[in-house]
This record gives structure tokens, sequence and C-alpha cells, in this order.
């Protein structure tokens, strides 16, 4: 349950529930609706996974997921837009 884990990080972080929610932007009371049982909309999530160093998926599932590595950039395809950028301001 989302308001599980939320409280559980609240406590690794040593932050109060209403400390966190200010903290991520939310209404300090927000935290109630959570142990309700209501699921935070995605900015919500984003921000606490943000500011809990977690995923949103760990706070969603419970589960961490291997996030996807960024996509390198080739440099030799660098090198050839500079070249191509270079000869064209000779031009």
């Amino acid at each position: 349950m989302f308001f599980d884990r939320f409280e559980s990080l609240c406590k690794q972080k040593g932050v109060s529930k209403q400390k966190a929610c200010i903290d991520c932007g939310l209404s300090r009371t927000a935290w109630n609706k959570w142990k309700a049982g209501a699921i935070p909309n995605g900015d919500a999530i984003q921000s606490l996974a943000d500011y809990f160093g977690v995923t949103t998926d760990y706070l969603l599932t419970g589960e961490e997921t291997k996030k996807r590595p960024p996509r390198k950039v080739s440099v030799k395809l660098l090198t050839v837009k500079s070249k191509l950028h270079f000869s064209m301001a000779l031009i």
C-alpha cells in the first residue's frame, strides 16, 4: 500500500508526514487521504520520489525497477556535425 511505503520513508528520513508533504509542495494534510487509500497524482508521486531518492515505481508498487540507462550520443556523429557546421560557416 502506498501509504505504508510513504510512512516508512518518512521514518527513514527522520521527517514527519506533514513536513514531507510541505517539502514536496503538497498540502500538509495530503497524507491523510493516502492513509485512507487514495493515491497521489503523477506530479506528487514524482516530487515524493525525488524527495526520498526512490523511483516512482517503488512508491507505487514497492518494487524498484531498473532505470533505463541514458542514451549515449555517438562521439563520431557529433564530430561529423561539428565539421559540417564549420565547413558551412566558411562558405
